[in-house]
This record gives C-alpha cells, sequence and structure tokens, in this order.
C-alpha cells in the first residue's frame, strides 16, 4: 500500500543520505496534505515540490505545514 511505499523510499533515501555529502530530498507527490507527514519521517533533507505548487494557496499552506514539523 501507500504507507509500505512510504516507508520503503524512505529507508532508500537514508541509506543514500548514510553513504553519501549530497543533500537528498524526496520528491512524492508532496502535497500540503502530506508533508508534515513526509518531513516527520525523516531521512532526507527536504522535500522537492512539483504539482502541489500550482496553485498558490495551497503552496503557502505548504511551506507553512512543514515550518511547524
Amino acid at each position: 500500500g501507500i504507507i509500505a511505499n512510504l516507508f520503503f523510499h524512505i529507508s532508500f533515501l537514508s541509506q543514500i543520505k548514510k553513504s553519501s555529502n549530497a543533500p537528498v530530498l524526496y520528491g512524492g507527490s508532496v502535497t500540503h496534505e502530506n508533508v508534515s507527514g513526509y518531513i516527520s519521517q525523516g531521512g532526507f533533507d527536504g522535500v522537492l515540490v512539483g504539482k502541489g505548487s500550482l496553485d498558490p494557496i495551497n503552496f503557502l499552506k505548504l511551506i507553512e505545514y512543514a515550518g511547524k514539523v
């Protein structure tokens, strides 16, 4: 399911981060509705927002919610 997939990706990103000094970003359909969950899982340095940035109001919400984590 979606949660198992998320944990797989976060685990994979964590392994990359441990073996490299490069910043690691998660970019899998990040929206204002799920950004807090992604960030709270850790294992990466930030998120790469695609479609979630097209609506200015929702993008501002995304930034606000990300800042609260």
